[in-house]
């Protein structure tokens, strides 16, 4: 299976796909520099949004009205 940068990731995954921990993944969510949406409780964030992370630029979906924080 060819993975595109619209596949979903747990934080768990995200975080070690960007060698973090967790909480930190959960912070970055919170404070909105990472966007996510939430799937009932948890969070799931999209392969591309990590890469424009590192790539320092804005993550693709910034912009596009996912959610970026919640609680």
């Amino acid at each position: 299976m060819a993975t595109t940068g619209h596949e979903l990731m747990t934080c768990a995954e995200a975080a070690a796909y960007l060698r973090l921990h967790e909480r930190t993944i959960g912070r970055l969510l919170k404070q909105g520099a990472l966007p996510g949406v939430k799937v009932g409780r948890q969070w799931r964030l999209r392969r591309a949004d990590l890469d424009a992370y590192l790539a320092g630029g804005r993550p693709a979906g910034a912009a596009a009205g996912t959610e970026a924080a919640a609680d």
